[in-house]
């Protein structure tokens, strides 16, 4: 009994919510070898495949050169064809996505991803900010994934060990008679 507490706590605790906004990075390189990455917040959904995106979190940046903030997230069909009510999605797989990040309402600069619905061609697309590029979409070349804190958290007791052990190293005094 001593055992099935502890176990059931931290099932609940590593469980995954749908509920709340998680931070993921987006990154796509272009046939002609541009590399655009952002930090996007957004939720997923009970298909544990597509992200109801939010936000951008940070500047976007293409090839290492950030771009303008982007606050102003759609679904390519609210800006583009008119329909209401779409929300802006991206899916973990690159299978389909509806995504528009723009500086502004107007959108004049920024970037698209759009798969084949209401337009009948899957594409990136950005403005002059992020390349003035347009790449017929390869998912292949699509990464949206979450961040692993775990893996940071092993950087960071690795570099307190290295530390721990050079400061060790320091202490012990070598004399030579």
């Amino acid at each position: 009994m001593k055992f099935i507490k502890p176990m059931a706590i931290l099932l609940l605790a590593t469980a995954p919510s749908m509920a709340h906004a998680t931070v993921y990075d987006l990154s796509y390189l272009t046939a002609d070898g541009h590399a655009l990455a952002a930090r996007l917040t957004g939720t997923l959904q009970p298909d544990n495949n597509t992200v109801i995106v939010t936000s951008v979190a940070d500047f976007a940046r293409l090839d290492g050169t950030p771009g303008d903030a982007l606050p102003f997230v759609d679904s390519a069909s609210d800006v583009y064809s008119g329909a209401t009510g779409v929300l802006p999605t991206l899916s973990l797989d690159g299978t389909h996505s509806d995504f528009v990040a723009c500086e502004t309402v107007v959108c004049n600069q920024g970037f698209v991803f759009v798969t084949a619905n209401w337009i009948g061609l899957t594409f990136f697309n950005s403005s002059s900010d992020f390349g003035a590029l347009f790449d017929v979409f390869d998912r292949t070349r699509y990464s949206l994934a979450v961040p692993e804190p775990a893996n940071w958290a092993l950087m960071v007791v690795g570099m307190g060990a290295v530390g721990f052990a050079m400061r060790r190293r320091a202490m012990v005094a070598v004399s030579f008679a």
